[in-house]
C-alpha cells in the first residue's frame, strides 16, 4: 500500500563543451569536412560573415574553387555563388565599405573569364563588370589592403601593371584602372610580400627586396600616399630576411613577422616591434623568439601580439604553430593551444570579439578535425565563485535556491544539475527542484567570445527516504487489556515519527496515533476491546522532509475465546504473506483472578489453536490467557527491555450458574448502556433468583447482586469509568461507564 507519491523527476540532460581557455578550439564554428586545399587568407565582413581564400577546389564537399563564403557557424553560405572560381591560388581578399569583395592572387581567369590576378566581386560572388584591370599585373599579386577610398593597392612578383612599370607594388583606381597618383619609381628591386596601411594613409611594405627606388631599404620600407619612399623610416639594416607580415598597433608601433634572425643589427628571432620611425622598439623583447618562419601577426586590442606560422617552440617553449605574446614581448601563458595545429597555419584575422580564425595546410587542431579553417577563443572567463545554497540535508522534491556572483565579461551561465534533478537556467542563480540523487551541482561562465569557463562545483547530498519499519510484534497487555503494537527503532536521523494504522474494514487501514523517534517504539491501543476480535495493525514512517512510507506488512492479534465446560479457541497470530512464526502455543490459567497465572498446558503446535481444560469445573472463576514460544524478539524501549512474546487477551470461563434458582438468564436486557451512575438488568419470566457479577477490565469482579425475573437496578456509584463485564447465569453483557 502506497502512502504517498513521491513527485516524479524529470531527468535533465546538460550538455556540455569542455572548460575554453584562450587558444581552445570553438566548437560552435564547424566547417564540416572543411577545404580540401591551403587556405592562405581570411577576410571578414562586417555582418561577420567569413571569406576564405587559397587553393582549394571544395568546401564541405561543395565546389569551390580558390573563394568561399561561411556562414558565423562555419558552414558554407550558398548565397555566396562564385562559379567555377579561380584557376590558380588566392592570396590576398578585401572586403570594401559597400560590401564588395576585392581577390588577388596568382589566378587569370575567373568563372571561365580572364581575370589577372586582381578581380572584384559582387555581394553573391558574381565578378563586378564595374571594375577591369585590363591587363593587369604581369605576375603574382601577394598581397593588398585597401587605402581610405576603397583603393587596392596591391604587392608581389609583379613588374608592370597593364604594361605600365610597376615593380612590385602599385596602386588601382576603384574601377580597375592602374592610378597614375602613386608613383614608386623604380619601386622593390624584390618581392613585396607584406603591406600594412597607417592611419596616416602610409603605407608600411615588407618582402625579400632590400633596395626600394633605389635606396637601402632592408625588407621593411614606408612608402607615402603617392608611393614616395618616406625617409623618416629608416631601419637599416633591416632584417636579414624576408619579412612576411606586418600589423600596425593602435600606439602606430609595428608587429612584424618573417624568417628573418636579426633586425636592425639585433637578434630578434622572426618577430619584432618597430617604434613609428622604424627603429627596433628594444621594450619588445621575445627572448630566443621562434624557431621557424612567422607567416602571419594580429594585434588584439589589449596590446597583445598573435603568432602563426611553421614554428614549433617561442622563447624555447612548447608553442605549435600559434603564440601569444604580451605587450613586452614575453609568451603569455594564458594562451593555450594544447597541440595545436598539425601542420602550417598561414593566415590569421580577428573577429570584434575577439575569437581568432586561422587559417592554413593542418588537418586537426589540438587533436580534434579541422581540415585547414577553425576559430579559436581569444580569451578565457573566470571561474566563477563559490555556489551559496543548501549542500546537506537536502528534501527530495524540495525547491532550492542556488547563486553566484557575476562573472566579467560572461554574457550567460551553464548549470548542471544531478541525476534526476529538475530545472535549468541561464543566469546567475537556478531554483531547482531536488531529485532523489545526490551529486554535484556546477555551474560555468559562457560568452560568445571566451566560450565556456572552468565550472564551480557544489556537492549536495540529498536525504534518501526513510526506510520501512516492521513492526516487531502485536500483543495483548493482559494487566489493563488494550492492544500493544511494538517495533525496533532504526538509528538513523532521517526519522521524525512512526504512524501506526489499524485495519477498519478489510484491507482498509486507518491511522490511529503518531509515535515521535525519541519517544519508545511501541503504542497502546486503548480504543479498541482485546475481547472482542482480533485485531491488524500496520506501520509507516514519516521521514523529516515530511514523507510517509509504504504501510509494513500487518501483524494480527491473537484473539481467545472461552466457551462452556472448558474449551478454549484462539486465533493464529498472523503476519501479512508470511509464515506461521509461532513454534507452540501454551495456556495459562488465573484460578484465583489474582493474576497469578500459571501454565497448564504442554506445548500446543503453533498451528493449533483449540484446547480443553480438563480441571475447569474446579476454578468457577479462573481466567485464561495464550502465550507463544517463537524466534521474535525486538528492542522496544530507551531501557534495553526486550518485548520477545505475544499473548491473547485474558477470557474468564464460562461454567453453570451460581446462586438461587435453576432457571437460565436467557436473552437479558441492559440499558442505559453507556451508563453513568446505574443500569437496569431485566430478566426473563420465571427466571427465579440468580446473581449478577460485575467484573473490571483486569477481570476482578467489583460488585455482586442478587437479580430476579423483571426490572432490576445496579447503583454503580464508586465505580471508575471504564469497560466492564457483566454476568448473569451463563450470559455475558459488555457494559461502558461513564
Amino acid at each position: 500500500m502506497k502512502i504517498c507519491n513521491i513527485l516524479s523527476i524529470l531527468l535533465v540532460l546538460n550538455t556540455s563543451t569542455s572548460y575554453a581557455q584562450s587558444g581552445a578550439l570553438d566548437l560552435t564554428f564547424d566547417p564540416g569536412s572543411g577545404a580540401d586545399g591551403p587556405v592562405l587568407a581570411i577576410a571578414i565582413q562586417s555582418d561577420g560573415k567569413v571569406l576564405l581564400g587559397g587553393d582549394f577546389n571544395n568546401y564541405n564537399g561543395v565546389s569551390r574553387f580558390g573563394i568561399a563564403r561561411l556562414n558565423v557557424d562555419g558552414s558554407l553560405d550558398a548565397t555566396f555563388n562564385p562559379g567555377t572560381g579561380f584557376d590558380n591560388e588566392v592570396r590576398s581578399l578585401a572586403v570594401a565599405s559597400d560590401g564588395k569583395i576585392y581577390v588577388a592572387g596568382w589566378f587569370t581567369t575567373f568563372n571561365s573569364a580572364v581575370a589577372n590576378r586582381v578581380v572584384r566581386l559582387n555581394a553573391d560572388g558574381s565578378v563586378d563588370s564595374g571594375f577591369d584591370v585590363g591587363g593587369g599585373p604581369d605576375a603574382a599579386v601577394l598581397a593588398m589592403v585597401l587605402d581610405a577610398n576603397d583603393r587596392p593597392v596591391i604587392g608581389g612578383v609583379f613588374a608592370n601593371v597593364s604594361g605600365t612599370s610597376r615593380s612590385r607594388i602599385a596602386r588601382l583606381n576603384t574601377d580597375g584602372s592602374l592610378d597614375m597618383g602613386f608613383n614608386p619609381g623604380s619601386g622593390a628591386n624584390a618581392q613585396v610580400s607584406a603591406i600594412s596601411l597607417q592611419t596616416d594613409g602610409n603605407l608600411v611594405i615588407g618582402g625579400t627586396f632590400q633596395t626600394y627606388n633605389g635606396a637601402t631599404r632592408n625588407r621593411i620600407a614606408r612608402i607615402l600616399s603617392d608611393g614616395l619612399l618616406d625617409g623618416t623610416f629608416t631601419s637599416n639594416p633591416g632584417a636579414n630576411n624576408e619579412v612576411t607580415t606586418i600589423a600596425l598597433q593602435s600606439d602606430g608601433k609595428l608587429i612584424i613577422g618573417g624568417a628573418f634572425t636579426f633586425f636592425g643589427g639585433s637578434a630578434r628571432n622572426r618577430v619584432a616591434r618597430l617604434n613609428t620611425n622604424g627603429s627596433l622598439d628594444s621594450g619588445f623583447n621575445p627572448g630566443t623568439g621562434a624557431n621557424a618562419v612567422v607567416h602571419d601577426v594580429a594585434s588584439t586590442t589589449d596590446g597583445k601580439v598573435l603568432l602563426a606560422g611553421s614554428f614549433v617552440t617561442v622563447n624555447g617553449a612548447s608553442n605549435i604553430r600559434i603564440a601569444r605574446l604580451n605587450a613586452d614581448g614575453s609568451v603569455d601563458a594564458g594562451f593555450d593551444a594544447g597541440t595545436s595545429a598539425d601542420v602550417n597555419i598561414n593566415t590569421i584575422a580577428l573577429q570584434a570579439d575577439g575569437r581568432i580564425l586561422i587559417g592554413g595546410q593542418f588537418s586537426q587542431y589540438d587533436g580534434t578535425g579541422r581540415n585547414r579553417v577553425a576559430r579559436l577563443y581569444g580569451c578565457s572567463l573566470p571561474q566563477p565563485g563559490i555556489i551559496t545554497g543548501q549542500g546537506d540535508a537536502i528534501c527530495i522534491a524540495s525547491e532550492l535556491l542556488y547563486s553566484i556572483d557575476a562573472v566579467p565579461d560572461a554574457s550567460s551561465y551553464m548549470w548542471t544539475l544531478p541525476v534526476g534533478w529538475m530545472g535549468s537556467s541561464s543566469s546567475t542563480s537556478i531554483t531547482p527542484i531536488a531529485g532523489p540523487e545526490s551529486g554535484n551541482i556546477t555551474v560555468a561562465a559562457l560568452s560568445d567570445a571566451c566560450g565556456e569557463s572552468e565550472a564551480q562545483t557544489l556537492a549536495v547530498n540529498v536525504v534518501e527516504l526513510a526506510p520501512e519499519v516492521p513492526i516487531c510484534l502485536v500483543t495483548v497487555d493482559s494487566t489493563s487489556q488494550h492492544n500493544i503494537v511494538a517495533w525496533e527503532k532504526p538509528l538513523t536521523a532521517r526519522i521524525d515519527s512512526f504512524y501506526v494504522y489499524r485495519e477498519i474494514t478489510t484491507n482498509n487501514f486507518q491511522k490511529i496515533g503518531a509515535v515521535h523517534y525519541d519517544s519508545l517504539s511501541l503504542y497502546r491501543d486503548f480504543d479498541v476491546d482485546p475481547n472482542s476480535t482480533f485485531y491488524r495493525y500496520s506501520l509507516s514512517v514519516l521521514d523529516t522532509c515530511g514523507y510517509e512510507s509504504e504501510l509494513s506488512l500487518y501483524h494480527s492479534t491473537m484473539f481467545l475465546q472461552v466457551q462452556t465446560n472448558g474449551n478454549l479457541n484462539w486465533t493464529l497470530y498472523d503476519i501479512e504473506n508470511q509464515p506461521n512464526p509461532v513454534n507452540f502455543f501454551r495456556v495459562y490459567r488465573d484460578d484465583l483472578g489474582n493474576n497469578n497465572f500459571v501454565a497448564i498446558s504442554t506445548t500446543i503446535p503453533g498451528g493449533n489453536g483449540v484446547f480443553t481444560d480438563p480441571n475447569w469445573a474446579s476454578f468457577p472463576n479462573a481466567r485464561y490467557v495464550v502465550d507463544v514460544n517463537w524466534d521474535i524478539s525486538c528492542l522496544a524501549s530507551r531501557d534495553n527491555v526486550n518485548i520477545n512474546t505475544t499473548r491473547s487477551n485474558v477470557e474468564r470461563g464460562i461454567f453453570d450458574p451460581v446462586g438461587v434458582g435453576s432457571g437460565a438468564a436467557g436473552e437479558f436486557k441492559m440499558y442505559p448502556n453507556p451508563a453513568s451512575s446505574s443500569v437496569i438488568l431485566v430478566l426473563p419470566e420465571n427466571f427465579g433468583m440468580h446473581q449478577a457479577v460485575l467484573f473490571n477490565a483486569l477481570g476482578q469482579d467489583v460488585l455482586r447482586t442478587s437479580v430476579q425475573s423483571g426490572k432490576n437496578e445496579l447503583q454503580l456509584n464508586g465505580l471508575t469509568k471504564g469497560v466492564y463485564a457483566v454476568r448473569v447465569g451463563n450470559e455475558v453483557r459488555r457494559l461502558v461507564l461513564e
